[in-house]
C-alpha cells in the first residue's frame, strides 16, 4: 500500500514539475514592452501608484487584493535593493517602470505561474476529496496540459489567482456535505475569489448548494437548512474578506458602483463585434480551442454523467460551473479568459468518468485501466501541442521589440516620429524626447491640479525626480505624437519625419488605416516592415482569434505565425 501511495504521490510531483515548465516556458514575452498583454499594465501601474502613499487604489475594473499582493511582492524588492545600496528611495526603484519596466511584470507573471502550477495540486487534492485518489490522478493530468490554463499562467492578471481560489472553495465546501463543517473555510476561500475578480462571489453557490444537500442527506429538509443562521453567517463572512481585500471600494462605492454598471453593460451589449452570444462562442471558440476537442467531449461526457447520476458530490461540484457558464456567457462582450475557471471542474468531470472506466468489472473487464489510459493520453495530446506552439511563439522576439530595436538602429535620435494607431497596444514603445516629456508633464499637472488622488501622480513625480537627476531625457528617445487622428496638417505643424503604423488581424484593434492612405501615399515612402507571419503570407487564413483581446497571438492556428505581434509598418517623409 505505502508503495502505491509513494508511486502516486510521485506522479502527482511529475505533474506539477512539468505544469511548471509549461508555465515558466515563454514568460518573458513581449519585455521590455510595456504594453505586451492587455490589463496587466493597468495592475502593474496601480499596484506602483501605491508607493506615492495612497494606499487606496483608486481602481475599479478588478477587486484590489491582487494589487495589494503585487505591491507587497515590489516593497520585498525595493527594500532589499534599499538595504542594498541599489536605490536612494522609492523615487529611485519606480523610475524603472518608465524606463525599464520588465521587472514590474515578471513579478506578477512569476507569481500567476505559481499560482497556476499550485492550480495543478489543488485540483488533485479536490478531486481525491471528492471521488478518490484515481479521479484526483485523471483530472490533476488533464489540467497540466490545459492549453488555456498554461497560457494564461503567464499573464500577470487575475484570472489564475481567481481559478485557484474558486477550486479552493469547492475544496472546502466538501466538508459541508459531509459532515456540516467547514463553513469558515469555504466562506474565507470564496471572500478571497471575490478579492480576485468579481465575478468570484458566485463561488458562494458552492457553499450554498452544499449547505442544503448536508440538510437533505440528513433528513433535515430544505426548510430547516434556510432557517440555519451559518449560511447566512458564511455569506456575511464572505463579504468581510472581500471588503477586506479591497477596503479602498468603501469609501468610493458610488464610483465603483458606477463602473460595475458600465462593465455588466459592456459585457452584454458589445455585439457590434461579436454577432454570437457567449454561451456558443465559449464552447465552439474558447473551449474547443482552449483545451481540445477530446478533452472537451470528455468532459461534457462526464458532465452528463454527472448529471445523470447525480450524486451529492456530483451536484455539488456541477453548480457553479454550470450557473457560471449560463451568467458569464449571456452577452456578446466575450473574452477567453472567462472560462479558464471552469476548467479545472471540467478536468475533474472528465477524470471521474475516466475512473469509472478505470475500475469497471463489466463489459471492459481487464481492458478498463487501459481504455481509461489511452482516453487520457487522446484527450492531452491536442491541447499540449498548442501549449508548445504558443510557447515557443511567446519566446520569440515580438514584432514590436524588433521594430523598436530597427528604429534605434537605423533612425536618428530627436526625429519626429508620429505613431498612428487607435491603441497603444499596437506599436513599438519608444523613450520620449524633451518636448514629448514636457507634453505629458503639461497633462498630468492639469489633470492633477482638479484631483490630487489620480495615477498621473506617480508619473509626474517619477518625471520630476528623473528630469532632476538628469536621468531623462535618454539618448536613446524620439520627439513623437501618438494618436489615430492624423491629417495632412500634423505634418508640418509636428514636423513630422516618420510615420510608424500598427495593426492587428482583428478589426476591433486595427486602426482605420484606410482613411489615412491617400495621406500615407501622397507624402510617405515604406522604408520597413514587420510582420508576425511567415515569409509569403499577408493574412491568417488558419488563426481562431479571440476577438475581444489585443493579445497578438491567435487562440489557436499558429502554423501562419513566425513570433507574436502587430503588423508594423514605418514609413519615411519624402523629400520635395
Amino acid at each position: 500500500m505505502n508503495k502505491i501511495l509513494s508511486k502516486k504521490n510521485g506522479y502527482i510531483f511529475i505533474l506539477i514539475v512539468i505544469g511548471l515548465i509549461l508555465r515558466l516556458w515563454g514568460i518573458n514575452f513581449g519585455l521590455p514592452l510595456k504594453y505586451a498583454r492587455p490589463d496587466e499594465d493597468q495592475i502593474v501601474e496601480t499596484s506602483i501608484y501605491l508607493f506615492t502613499g495612497d494606499y487606496n487604489p483608486h481602481f475599479y475594473y478588478y477587486p484590489h487584493l491582487f494589487i495589494y499582493l503585487n505591491h507587497f511582492l515590489y516593497r520585498i524588492i525595493y527594500y532589499l535593493g534599499y538595504l542594498a545600496g541599489t536605490y536612494e528611495n522609492y523615487l529611485d526603484f519606480v523610475k524603472n517602470f518608465i524606463i525599464s519596466p520588465s521587472l514590474f511584470f515578471l513579478v506578477p507573471r512569476l507569481f500567476s505561474a505559481f499560482v497556476g502550477t499550485f492550480t495543478i495540486w489543488l485540483t488533485y487534492i479536490t478531486a481525491r476529496r471528492f471521488y478518490g485518489k484515481e479521479a484526483g490522478i485523471f483530472s490533476s493530468s488533464l489540467l497540466t496540459f490545459a492549453y488555456l490554463h498554461i497560457r494564461d499562467s503567464h499573464f500577470g492578471t487575475t484570472d489564475i489567482c481567481l481559478t485557484a481560489s474558486i477550486l479552493l472553495t469547492a475544496f472546502f465546501t466538501a466538508k459541508i456535505l459531509q459532515n456540516g463543517k467547514g463553513y469558515i473555510s469555504s466562506a474565507i476561500a470564496g471572500g478571497i475569489a471575490a478579492g480576485f475578480k468579481y465575478n468570484g462571489a458566485l463561488s458562494s453557490i458552492f457553499v450554498f448548494t452544499a449547505h442544503l444537500l448536508f440538510y437533505l442527506k440528513s433528513g433535515k429538509g430544505i426548510k430547516r437548512a434556510l432557517l440555519d443562521l451559518k449560511i447566512y453567517l458564511t455569506g456575511i463572512l464572505m463579504t468581510i474578506i472581500f471588503l477586506v481585500t479591497s477596503p479602498g471600494l468603501i469609501p468610493e462605492y458610488e464610483t465603483f458602483l458606477k463602473k460595475l454598471k458600465f462593465m455588466a453593460k459592456w459585457i452584454y451589449q458589445s455585439g457590434k463585434t461579436n454577432l454570437e452570444i457567449g454561451w456558443l462562442f465559449y464552447l465552439k471558440t474558447t473551449l474547443l480551442s482552449g483545451i481540445g476537442f477530446p478533452f472537451l467531449l470528455l468532459s461534457l461526457i462526464g458532465f452528463l454523467y454527472m448529471l445523470y447520476r447525480h450524486k451529492y458530490e456530483d451536484i455539488v461540484l456541477l453548480s457553479f460551473p454550470l450557473f457560471y457558464y449560463i451568467y458569464i456567457g449571456n452577452g456578446y462582450g466575450v473574452f477567453s479568459r472567462y472560462m479558464i475557471p471552469i476548467i479545472p471542474f471540467l478536468a475533474i468531470y472528465a477524470g471521474n468518468f475516466l475512473v469509472e472506466i478505470y475500475q469497471e468489472k463489466g463489459i471492459l473487464k481487464k481492458k478498463g485501466k487501459i481504455v481509461s489510459v489511452t482516453l487520457l493520453t487522446i484527450a492531452i495530446i491536442p491541447s499540449l501541442l498548442n501549449a508548445v506552439k504558443c510557447d515557443i511563439l511567446m519566446s520569440k522576439k515580438d514584432t514590436r521589440i524588433e521594430a523598436r530595436e530597427w528604429i534605434e538602429n537605423n533612425i536618428p535620435f530627436g526625429s519626429r516620429i508620429y505613431l498612428y494607431s487607435s491603441y497603444k497596444y499596437n506599436i513599438p514603445y519608444l523613450e520620449r524626447g524633451k518636448e514629448a516629456i514636457n507634453r505629458e508633464i503639461s497633462i498630468f499637472e492639469k489633470v492633477l491640479s482638479n484631483n490630487n488622488r489620480n495615477h498621473y501622480r506617480l508619473y509626474l513625480d517619477s518625471y520630476r525626480y528623473m528630469l532632476k537627476k538628469g536621468i531623462i531625457p535618454l539618448r536613446n528617445s524620439y520627439e513623437y505624437i501618438f494618436s489615430n487622428n492624423f491629417t495632412e496638417e500634423d505634418i508640418e505643424k509636428y514636423k513630422i519625419e516618420y510615420l510608424i503604423t500598427g495593426n492587428s488581424f482583428l478589426l476591433f484593434y486595427s486602426s482605420p488605416i484606410e482613411k489615412v492612405m491617400p495621406i500615407i501615399k501622397r507624402r510617405f515612402r515604406l522604408i520597413k516592415t514587420f510582420s508576425p507571419l511567415k515569409e509569403n503570407i499577408e493574412k491568417p487564413s488558419k488563426a481562431v482569434f479571440d476577438i475581444l483581446d489585443a493579445f497578438y497571438l491567435p487562440l489557436s492556428g499558429f502554423d501562419e505565425f513566425e513570433k507574436p505581434g502587430p503588423l508594423i509598418k514605418i514609413y519615411a517623409l519624402k523629400k520635395d
